[in-house]
């Protein structure tokens, strides 16, 4: 066996280049380690701001380079969080099969899946179709908006909304077949199949 790691060219200040070079690598080395380039951001910005970073290099591993000395604390619990859930899904994120959508928009929504789990960042989009699956997961690259997830099948499902702190905003059981969360920016929905 033959194992590659690739990393993006040098846009450490720009995640959304950071983000398409990640998903033409993903698409097109599908048994390599795809990693990120590294990650800057200035300590003045919010959390959210910062979490961005993470969020367009989600299927990727990600890289750090940033001083945890002198990080505030609410983004050292943004960067806790956002490791602990990339190191939960990292066989999905990494492993999983990846499809990028809408490359003439840079590619505005991305995923990967197994048959358990589906993580979805939406960079551009404001809807999603639940599919099904046990658990699903759906990010908010933009500020804070309505997200309208679509429930075809009227699935009994549990839908938690995760700020990029790790911290439950609201949760909500429901089997409507459209359902509309606030998400806050760089935040998440968590979608639980009952």
């Amino acid at each position: 066996i033959v194992s590659f790691s690739f990393i993006d060219k040098g846009v450490p200040f720009d995640p959304l280049q950071n983000h398409i070079a990640i998903a033409i690598l993903r698409m097109f080395v599908r048994s390599a380690a795809i990693h990120s380039d590294m990650m800057i951001w200035s300590m003045d910005e919010t959390p959210e701001r910062g979490c961005l970073n993470f969020i367009h290099s989600l299927f990727a591993v990600p890289q750090i380079s940033v001083s945890f000395l002198d990080i505030p604390d609410n983004h050292l619990s943004m960067v806790r969080a956002i490791l602990s859930y990339w190191d939960q899904n990292k066989e999905v994120l990494l492993h999983g099969h990846f499809r990028a959508e809408h490359p003439e928009l840079m590619y505005t929504r991305c995923s990967s899946e197994n048959d358990q789990k589906k993580i979805t960042v939406l960079y551009c989009d404001g809807s999603y179709s639940y599919t099904g699956r046990p658990e699903e997961d759906v990010w908010n690259t933009e500020c804070e908006r309505e997200l309208a997830i679509f429930n075809p099948k009227r699935e009994i499902l549990h839908a938690s909304v995760v700020d990029c702190q790790g911290r439950i905003v609201s949760s909500v059981v429901s089997s409507d077949p459209l359902l509309s969360f606030l998400t806050p920016r760089a935040g998440r929905i968590e979608l639980r199949k009952s």
